[in-house]
């Protein structure tokens, strides 16, 4: 069995696989911590951004429907999530 430091460790990992453009990665590490039973939704959104990014529509879709599982209101306005705007110094 998982701790939860390395549940949250692998969390962290995959988030940071996810930001590197690793998405593949990040799906692995993110598998491992929903197959424990101790995912929550936030969990469950970054895995489906993952899928998103690896054109795994099917699972992306069974991943959001995770996240309506554990937070019924959470709707999903604002999916897919856009990349964030960026700014040059000047």
């Amino acid at each position: 069995m998982m701790s939860n430091s390395q549940v949250e460790a692998l969390v962290r990992d995959a988030a940071a696989a996810l930001q590197r453009g690793e998405a593949a990665a990040a799906r692995t590490g993110l598998e491992t911590v929903t197959a424990t039973g101790r995912a929550n939704a936030q969990v469950w959104m970054i895995l489906a951004a993952a899928l998103r990014q690896l054109g795994d529509r099917k699972a992306e879709e069974a991943a959001l429907d995770e996240v309506l599982k554990l937070e019924p209101r959470a709707v999903r306005a604002g999916w897919p999530p856009t990349p964030r705007a960026t700014t040059a110094n000047t």
